[in-house]
Order: C-alpha cells, then sequence, then structure tokens
C-alpha cells in the first residue's frame, strides 16, 4: 500500500501584505492612537475678552488640581533595592510642601487666614524749638518758685521755732527764780558768805568762828 501524498500549501505569501524575501512586520505592543493625526491643523478662531478669561480659569484650576494634595497619582516604578533614606526623604518632602489654595473657591468659614506682623516703620519726628525752649523756660519758673515757696516755708518754721525757745526760756528762768524763792534753808542764810566782807577790819571771823 503505498503512502498518501501531502497536500500542498494553499496559503499565499502576498495576501498577507509582503512578498517572498522581505522582512515579517514588527510586533505593536503600544495601543493605537485614539485619533488619527491631523495633516492639515485649523486655523484658531478670534477669542474675545470673555473667552480669554474663561480659558485662563479653565487652565488654572487643571493645574491647581493636578497639584492638589488629594489628587490620584500614577504609582511611579520603584527600584528593585529600596532604602531606607528613602522614606526619609519622601517624609521630608511631604511635611515642607505647602499648598496654596484660591480662597476665592472655598467658603469663608474654611479660610483662616494668619495676622500679618506690621513692619515697624521709624519716622523722623519733627521736632519744633519753640515749643522745646518755652517747655524748659515753663519748667525752670516752676522750680524756681517751688523754691522759693520751701524757703519761705523753712524761714516761717525757724522763726516760730525760735519764739517758741525764747517763750521756754522765759518760762524756765521764772520756774528758777520761783524755786529760789521757794527754798526755805536756815542755813543758807546763816551760813553764806558772797566776799564781800573779805578783809573787812570790823568784821572779826575769829571771834565767831569760821566761814564755809
Amino acid at each position: 500500500m503505498g503512502s498518501k501524498p501531502k497536500p500542498s500549501s494553499t496559503i499565499d505569501a502576498a495576501r498577507l501584505g509582503f512578498g517572498r524575501g522581505e522582512s515579517l512586520p514588527q510586533i505593536q505592543t503600544a495601543p493605537p492612537p485614539l485619533y488619527p493625526p491631523v495633516k492639515v491643523k485649523p486655523v484658531p478662531a478670534p477669542l474675545d475678552e470673555e473667552m480669554t478669561t474663561i480659558t485662563d480659569i479653565y487652565d488654572r484650576v487643571r493645574i491647581e488640581v493636578r497639584e492638589d494634595a488629594f489628587h490620584i497619582r500614577v504609582a511611579e516604578e520603584k527600584p528593585p533595592i529600596e532604602r531606607y533614606s528613602d522614606q526619609l526623604d519622601e517624609a521630608l518632602a511631604q511635611a515642607g510642601k505647602r499648598y496654596n489654595y484660591r480662597k476665592e473657591l472655598f467658603p469663608s468659614v474654611l479660610c483662616t487666614s494668619r495676622p500679618k506682623k506690621k513692619s515697624a516703620t521709624a519716622r523722623a519726628k519733627e521736632i519744633n524749638l519753640d515749643k522745646v525752649l518755652s517747655e524748659d523756660r515753663e519748667k525752670e519758673e516752676s522750680e524756681a518758685a517751688a523754691a522759693a515757696a520751701v524757703g519761705n516755708q523753712t524761714n516761717l518754721e525757724g522763726e516760730d521755732a525760735a519764739e517758741d525757745g525764747e517763750d521756754v526760756d522765759a518760762e524756765g528762768g521764772d520756774d528758777a527764780e520761783d524755786a529760789d524763792e521757794n527754798v526755805d534753808d536756815d542755813y543758807a542764810d546763816t551760813y553764806f558768805d558772797n566776799g564781800e566782807n573779805f578783809l573787812d577790819p570790823d568784821d572779826d571771823a575769829l571771834e565767831e568762828g569760821a566761814v564755809f
């Protein structure tokens, strides 16, 4: 029994888009483009003031949404070997990042503003020489008047003290005289000698005895 003959190939290479001896097309791994490329770009329409404002606002909102802290970002490829310092760098970067939001897009209750420190501006103060001289003159006059009043008061007090001292001395003399008059001592009257009859020939002190 003889072997069956093999069927001949019915696939034509020309139908696949390439002929004999040509290389096969490369494998496409990327997705096809969403829109075909435009060969002739349309002429932009003129923008009025309103459309220009809307375009600027749209661009700012789009940028702020992308830079927002709550914006979902595409996960970055991590290196095959993770290091502990990478975590610290990321934490420091997140801690030092500040977000500037547009306050006009949020309610006023959520917008808390810190009070700004007022810079102390040193202003040159104008000096009025006439006013300064008049104030100094009034001050000197008031000090002189106060010193004169104090001196008069001191003189009056000194005069009053002198009069009081004279009155006290007079009263003291009267009291001493009264004390001398009130003394009643026979010994003093009998033996008192003031020296007036000293060496008097008529007075014979020997007969009467010694006088002390």
